[in-house]
């Protein structure tokens, strides 16, 4: 049988090793409340939360909806800088690829790229994120897009804790609050967004 590793300081000494890593630059987590306390000892500060969703998408349909093209990449990082208040072309490049278990989708309007989303398919339904939107009908517009591009009804989106209004939204359309995290960071967190369009992280894993 294999050795239990479990217990023996191997999780911690990975996390210390990593942390020494990093060196001086930023670190950024969403850590469960369980773990606060810890994350705190090694530096973290909780700056805000992140909330995830589930439920059915309802149909929400608006002109100028269309599959992402490669062309649109400039503009999508421009949308996606101004959301987060920092730049991450190298992610993007990669996260938007169009595959049989992802597509993004876009929102154009007057030959302007206004919003975006992309969706992955999970075991039930898909999880969808960034969804990067000028307002709540746009974001679930294109939560839909996002969604029926892969066939799913059913979908989970982690929305941050800017988007207070649009939480309660989702909460009378029926979805429900499953999971919460604390958004921490080690070190000099990114500058606040220059507008409040993040309906939806890309990922709790990767932020």
């Amino acid at each position: 049988m294999p050795a239990r590793i479990q217990g023996r300081g191997i999780g911690y000494a990975l996390w210390t090793e990593a942390l020494k890593h990093a060196g001086t630059r930023t670190i950024g987590l969403d850590g469960v409340a369980a773990q606060e306390a810890n994350y705190a000892k090694s530096g973290f500060v909780k700056t805000g939360s992140t909330a995830r969703f589930e439920g059915g998408i309802p149909v929400v349909v608006l002109p100028g909806l269309r599959p992402m093209m490669p062309q649109d990449m400039i503009a999508i990082a421009t949308l996606d800088r101004l959301a987060n208040g920092y730049t991450r072309p190298c992610f993007l490049s990669g996260w938007l690829l169009g595959t049989e278990t992802q597509q993004s989708v876009v929102c154009e309007k007057d030959d302007q790229i206004t919003g975006f989303a992309t969706a992955r398919l999970c075991h039930q339904g898909c999880k969808i994120g960034p969804v990067i939107a000028p307002d709540q009908q746009t974001a679930l517009a294109l939560m839909h897009s996002a969604a029926q591009a892969l066939g799913a009804s059913d979908v989970i989106v982690d929305v941050p804790d800017l988007q207070q209004d649009f939480r309660q939204t989702l909460i009378a359309k029926g979805f429900e609050l499953t999971f919460e995290t604390a958004r921490m960071y080690r070190g000099q967190p990114p500058n606040p967004p220059a507008v409040q369009t993040l309906y939806g992280i890309a990922t709790m894993e990767l932020g």
